[in-house]
């Protein structure tokens, strides 16, 4: 009976030790640095791009024999002009057609500045430094929180991050926030309510119809942010 005694007491010293023992950190996966860099292209893309270089590659081949040969008979007095402007014409479509694909191709591997005026709006130079960062940190966000391979308690963590970054704006910069309809309190309650939903749905929804899953509706709170923060603002001389 002693025994049985002390082999209970040590299972609870055990339990007890494993309750109060500190947890460890779950290991966060290695974000990007970078996300505004170049997105890696897919073995399909390439596969495209090579066949598509390959066939303009051969079509120009074809086209500069062919036009060496329409200048030479020209030249020599047995050909017309009509088939050498033909030629000059086929050459123009060809040439857009290599202008075409280095755009492509430069689009694909140009980095995603975030600073690109084209992906800033003007509006972008009215806010405050602070603002400015707060808006990059959204964009960033809106690269990473998409990839799958970030499972959805690392999603949340940097929401709240995000979220958390805006208590430490100046009062001005947190009263513009609040006149645009962001608040960092009501933003968190959004989203923890959002991350419920996923939850319940993981556990008990079997619906044919995919409602947007949690992931989605931070991106629509990150893009509804952005949108806010660079809406241009009205003139106050016509009324808007």
């Amino acid at each position: 009976m002693n025994a049985g005694n002390r082999r209970a007491t040590a299972r609870s010293e055990d339990s007890l030790a494993l309750a109060l023992a500190p947890a460890l950190p779950a290991a966060r996966p290695k974000l990007d640095p970078e996300p505004w860099r170049p997105p890696h292209l897919s073995a399909g893309f390439a596969v495209g791009w090579v066949l598509t270089l390959g066939v303009l590659g051969t079509i120009t081949a074809v086209w500069m024999i062919g036009m060496v040969w329409t200048v030479v008979l020209l030249v020599l007095g047995q050909g017309g002009m009509a088939s050498a402007l033909a030629f000059a014409g086929t050459g123009v479509l060809l040439g857009r057609g290599w202008v075409g694909m280095a755009q492509t191709m430069r689009g694909r591997l140009r980095r995603r500045d975030l600073e690109d005026l084209a992906a800033l709006p003007a509006a972008f130079a009215t806010l405050t430094p602070a603002l400015q960062r707060l808006v990059r940190h959204t964009r960033s966000l809106q690269i990473v929180v998409p990839d799958a391979e970030l499972e959805l308690p690392e999603v949340d963590r940097e929401i709240f991050e995000w979220i958390a970054s805006m208590a430490t704006l100046a009062p001005e910069e947190r009263l513009r926030l609040a006149d645009l309809g962001i608040v960092p309190a009501q933003l968190r309650e959004e989203l923890v309510a959002s991350r419920q939903q996923e939850d319940r749905r993981n556990r008990f929804s079997r619906a044919l119809v995919r409602s947007p899953g949690h992931r989605e509706r931070a991106m629509a709170v990150l893009a509804r942010v952005e949108h806010e923060l660079l809406r241009p603002a009205g003139d106050p001389f016509r009324g808007g």
